[in-house]
């Protein structure tokens, strides 16, 4: 479905507004005492995983995860006509959420987040959380958004300081944590999210000289992959001016002073 923004008020009428409309579900969260209510064309229109459970076999289902991702483990018989349809989901630890859920059923409506304030540790798990729900129940394009906001947050944390060397100024990698890497670690390789963490923490990489992430490197190969390649993107750009070595930020296309090069008396200027 197209952008709500990006479309002719005909259109809203004629292809957005009929996928408001009713029937309606419900969705509830295992011990949780909240339930929302919610557009079935709409939710399905948007979701494979929730379209197979309401008109497939399944309409009500305890989600638990399979190799860090929910999937249906215990199915009820489809209702008959006119009975109401409910979908409960199991609470998983790093997806599925009270906060999840309703940043995601908030991006179906509006194609908008709005996240709640926090520090920025905070705003990244709660993003990458919300990419991981996103991906369980296969829904497309919502990872667009999360990955400009953790730009953003990673931005806003750096506050514009130097980008000489890591002693002077704060590096995104601060606001990253263990627990970031290891959640986005759960999403499918090239994901959006997945990269953008990797990403961040390049500038790191070259120049912290006690990189924060050594150990996650060795213990999350995935990460290391991941961290690689974008190390490699980076080097792509590599190159030395008036005796000094520069790369690309893969996040935000700075550049990053990585360390100069001695050039003797005269010698020209040259980029490697």
């Amino acid at each position: 479905m197209p952008d709500f923004l990006d479309i002719t008020s005909r259109e809203m009428v004629e292809r957005i507004l009929p996928l408001c409309h009713g029937p309606f579900v419900k969705i509830r969260i295992k011990s949780e005492d909240v339930e929302y209510t919610v557009s079935k064309p709409l939710l399905c229109k948007e979701s494979s995983y929730f379209s197979t459970i309401l008109d497939g076999k399944s309409t009500t289902v305890e989600d638990k995860p399979l190799n860090g991702k929910g999937r249906p483990t215990k199915e009820e018989e489809k209702p008959t006509t006119g009975e109401e349809q409910v979908v409960t989901l199991e609470n998983i630890e790093g997806i599925v959420s009270r906060r999840s859920i309703e940043c995601l059923l908030q991006w179906l409506y509006s194609r908008k987040i709005g996240f709640n304030p926090g520090n920025p540790e905070e705003k990244v798990s709660t993003a990458i959380k919300v990419a991981r729900l996103a991906e369980m129940c296969s829904i497309v394009g919502l990872d667009t958004l999360v990955v400009q906001y953790i730009k953003s947050t990673l931005a806003a944390s750096v506050g514009g300081q130097p980008r000489a060397n890591a002693t002077d100024r704060v590096l995104k990698t601060h606001v990253l944590t263990r627990e970031h890497i290891f959640a986005a670690g759960y999403l499918r390789r090239g994901h959006p999210v997945r990269r953008v963490v990797a990403a961040a923490s390049v500038e790191g990489f070259f120049l912290d000289a006690n990189y924060k992430f050594v150990k996650e490197d060795r213990e999350h190969p995935t990460f290391a992959a991941d961290l690689l390649a974008e190390v490699r993107w980076a080097l792509q750009s590599l190159s030395c001016k008036g005796g000094c070595a520069t790369v690309t930020d893969p996040l935000d296309g700075e550049i990053i002073k990585i360390g100069y090069v001695e050039q003797p008396p005269g010698a020209a200027k040259k980029s490697l």
